[in-house]
């Protein structure tokens, strides 16, 4: 049999009927049949599956036609768009966007004043929305990035572990500032996208040491509060501390687990 949504419903169908057989068991087989009479025709255990239909959105708009549109460079738009969707792009191909995709750059990148420049995208299913808005975050920050001069590594306080903070990138040159907020509603839809986000920021800073991009995320859960650490030391600034060695200790066992002696 195909294996298709409408089989497997039926297969879940018969499973369930097969345990209520199995697990209430009576002696009586008209009473058994007169229960699966009324789990087969009323919709306590069942219901219609229900079908959404995903429409196809090709990718048809070259990037590099929308960046020189929104007057950003041939260059930034080629280090985005491999970072951000090689997944999509063959070897050798130029980057294509969906029609919304490249509206949704068109529209970003006008002056703040003009009319339609906050974008809503209301397509649907694995249409790329994710994209819509991450390629001009990203777009922007390369693009500004050209004038910033090679940036030091970042300071890891927490490896002396003394119990006092000072900024891990207090030493670099380029303007300080928080350049984009993105806000998720759940932290379960944020897991996804931040893989992608992570894998293309490292792609971006791999291909210019310039754009060494940094994001932090934020919820209940993130190590160390909203008060801003004691200039000596402090018992929350070394507890901290003690968590990201540990989950540093962790990364790095994970990235030498496959390897061999």
């Amino acid at each position: 049999m195909p294996v298709n949504p409408i089989s497997v419903h039926g297969q879940l169908r018969a499973a369930y009927l097969r345990y209520f057989d199995t697990a209430f068991w009576l002696r009586d087989p008209r009473m058994m049949a007169e229960r699966r009479r009324l789990l087969e025709e009323s919709s306590l255990l069942f219901t219609d599956p229900l079908l959404e239909p995903v429409l196809p959105y090709d990718a048809t708009v070259p990037l590099a036609e929308v960046c020189e549109q929104a007057d950003i460079s041939a260059q930034t738009g080629e280090v985005v768009g491999r970072a951000l969707l090689s997944a999509f792009t063959p070897p050798g191909s130029p980057v294509l966007l969906r029609t919304h995709q490249a509206e949704a750059v068109r529209r970003s990148f006008q002056p703040g004043t003009a009319d339609g420049r906050n974008v809503i995208v209301t397509s649907g299913t694995g249409s790329g929305k994710t994209e819509s808005f991450l390629l001009p975050v990203l777009l922007r920050l390369v693009e500004e990035s050209a004038s910033w001069a090679p940036q030091p590594g970042a300071a890891r306080w927490w490896t002396t572990l003394d119990g006092i903070w000072h900024p891990s990138r207090g030493n670099e040159t380029r303007p300080a500032a928080i350049r984009a907020l993105i806000l998720y509603p759940t932290n379960a839809l944020v897991e996804d996208q931040m893989v992608r986000l992570r894998r293309a920021v490292r792609r971006i800073g791999a291909a210019d040491e310039r754009s060494k991009l940094w994001f932090g995320r934020y919820t209940g859960s993130t190590l160390g509060g909203a008060t801003m650490p004691t200039n000596g030391r402090d018992e929350k600034v070394f507890d901290v501390a003690v968590q990201l060695s540990e989950i540093v200790k962790e990364y790095d066992a994970l990235g030498n687990a496959g390897t061999t002696q």
